[in-house]
């Protein structure tokens, strides 16, 4: 997942195309080229003032997130509008990641289905 881990100045779309330029050097490696990779968003509800991290930039970094999905084959990005945090303000709570997982899982059948009608 590309949802932790986070750098504070990682959030133009250069540092994002390295991610999915090496996202495409794995698919290789494994003889796997269409694998399906799914990035979760981060919350754009951060707390600011805890991390350093502006919501702006929190916004920006989900932008740049969806733009390569739109350069990469079978890449999906995964929303985390209405997500609830932990107290620490950065992580999501336990109700936030089934909804997560519920997110991914459609999106990852969604993928699937749509592999089987293009093969």
């Amino acid at each position: 997942m590309i949802n932790d881990g986070v750098q504070k100045s990682d959030f133009d779309v250069d540092s994002f195309l390295l991610i999915g330029q090496s996202n495409m050097v794995g698919r290789r490696e494994l003889g796997m080229p269409n694998l399906p990779f799914i990035a979760g968003e981060i919350s754009e509800e951060i707390d600011e003032a805890r991390w350093k991290i502006s919501r702006e930039n929190a916004k920006k970094f989900n932008e740049n997130l969806r733009s390569i999905a739109l350069k990469i084959g079978n890449f999906a990005v995964v929303s985390s509008k209405g997500l609830t945090m932990k107290p620490d303000g950065i992580h999501f709570d336990t109700p936030a990641l089934r909804i997560f997982g519920e997110r991914y899982l459609a999106e990852y059948e969604k993928m699937t289905k749509e592999a089987q009608y293009s093969s």
